[in-house]
């Protein structure tokens, strides 16, 4: 199997191959220490604390990278006006939620 890590096309996409391939070793290391009859819940573990934070970082690197001037946010006005559905600053109604 190849090691080297090929079609990566910029900064951004190194970043996330960095921090995809750092959860990776971190799990293995996880899984590796874990005791008898906690694998399964300390690699759970891991991957839910590592995989939110992978998201975050990987949300972050991707709206400065390719939106640096953009607003990142809805204005006021747009949420006020319905603009804006669920989501970050949005509103879901129960109602809209069940129905399909």
């Amino acid at each position: 199997m190849n090691n080297a890590v090929s079609g990566v096309g910029d900064a951004f996409e190194a970043l996330v191959v960095e921090q995809a391939l750092a959860l990776a070793r971190e799990l293995r290391r996880t899984v590796a220490e874990a005791g008898d009859g906690r694998v399964l819940a300390r690699a759970e573990s891991t991957v839910l604390a590592g995989g939110r934070e992978f998201l975050r970082r990987t949300l972050e690197a991707a709206l400065e990278a390719d939106a640096p001037s953009k607003k990142r946010f809805p204005s006021a006005a747009a949420d006020k006006a319905g603009g804006v559905e669920g989501g970050v600053g949005g509103r879901c109604s129960p109602s809209s939620a069940t129905s399909g």
